[in-house]
């Protein structure tokens, strides 16, 4: 389906990639729920990370071992994306490049590395690591916002605390406010420590809620546009009249628009990107549609095929879907690319097909080209 549409998640600003604080770096300053301080200013600094020196002095000894240290949760997640391995020579650098990899998973405050003598030329590796804290408690303050809107922020508790995570669960929560029509959202989160763990805490401010006036469609001359409005979206619901703007709905939504074209012969149609224009009544959805020219089906031909099949037959398994003179229907042809792959897997021996379609004219005319071959 060629439907020229950007399907985008809603973003937040994404903080520091070390441990605590989180913000959003767009609304730092913004009140804060009751169990939680203000805001912080800035994103923390990321992990503590030693460089390590000290095997420098063993350079190309054997790693007859890759321990990791103190990755309790998190030890399948830092065995995947350790590169040093059982057997190789002993590289610093590339030492540094797995402590820099592990830091990047942002679940560690701390890391280092230790080398541990075993034998005249080999030791193990030890990649130290400190866990970041638990989340023990969530402070959410969003007002409005229904507690099933909040479920990913409220599962944040129990895991490890992780910038990252914090900012996805975030954005996605801004994300099913825009599906809502909070297009608007905005957000911030942040972490303060706690004796047992942290606290997560994050700030929800919906904004107005932004319904659909109108849409419309543009460029269409194949079929009434009243038609085409008709199949997208309900009234009051999402991507319709009176409910909320959907982009990443799109796609399924234009669907049987699609489809329709694409029946009638319109097998380039595409739809670009929508045009939303906020107005006082509401909002105007303008779809543009370049249609390119309606197919008709030209001559149906054979082309290279075993000495020993059928020509004719095959045409007449393609002619029993499509006809010459007729508009070159988008499921017919795939009913007829069905048919002859079956007709050509019952030979013996068995053998595979296609149905090309040449280049249309201007007019629209195309031909299709059978092939078959073992």
């Amino acid at each position: 389906m060629r439907v020229a549409l950007v399907i985008a998640a809603v973003l937040a600003g994404c903080g520091g990639v070390g441990g605590p604080p989180l913000v959003d770096p767009i609304q730092r300053g913004v009140a804060a729920p009751a169990a939680c301080g203000v805001a912080p200013a800035a994103p923390a600094s990321g992990p503590r990370v030693r460089a390590p020196t000290e095997l420098d002095a063993v350079v190309g000894q054997r790693v007859a071992a890759v321990e990791i240290d103190g990755a309790d949760a998190t030890r399948a997640q830092a065995a995947a994306i350790v590169r040093t391995t059982v057997g190789a020579a002993l590289d610093p650098a590339a030492v540094a490049l797995d402590l820099a990899r592990l830091a990047r998973l942002g679940v560690y405050t701390e890391l280092a590395a230790r080398w541990e003598p075993r034998g005249a030329d080999a030791g193990a590796l030890h990649l130290i690591v400190v866990e970041a804290p638990r989340v023990v408690e969530v402070a959410v303050d969003a007002p409005g916002v229904s507690p099933r809107t909040l479920r990913l922020l409220r599962g944040l508790r129990g895991t490890i605390a992780d910038p990252a995570r914090a900012d996805r669960a975030l954005a996605m929560t801004r994300g099913v406010l825009a599906v809502d029509g909070f297009v608007d959202a905005t957000g911030a989160i942040w972490s303060e420590p706690l004796a047992a763990g942290v606290r997560v805490c994050a700030r929800l401010e919906p904004g107005p809620r932004a319904l659909i006036a109108a849409v419309r469609f543009a460029g269409v001359a194949a079929f009434p546009e009243a038609e085409l409005r008709a199949a997208v979206g309900t009234p009051g619901g999402p991507n319709g009249v009176g409910g909320p703007y959907h982009r990443g709905r799109l796609v399924a939504d234009l669907t049987p628009v699609w489809q329709r074209y694409r029946d009638a012969g319109y097998l380039d149609v595409v739809f670009d990107e929508p045009i939303v224009t906020a107005r006082p009544a509401g909002l105007t959805v303008e779809l543009p549609v370049r249609e390119g020219a309606r197919r008709v089906v030209g001559a149906i031909e054979v082309g290279q095929v075993p000495d020993d099949v059928d020509r004719g037959a095959l045409v007449e398994v393609v002619e029993r879907e499509l006809a010459v003179g007729r508009p070159l229907g988008g499921r017919g042809y795939d009913r007829a690319v069905a048919r002859l792959s079956a007709h050509a897997a019952a030979l013996d021996p068995p053998a595979r097909a296609r149905l090309e379609l040449a280049t249309a004219t201007a007019t629209g005319v195309t031909a299709l080209t059978i092939e078959v071959w073992r």
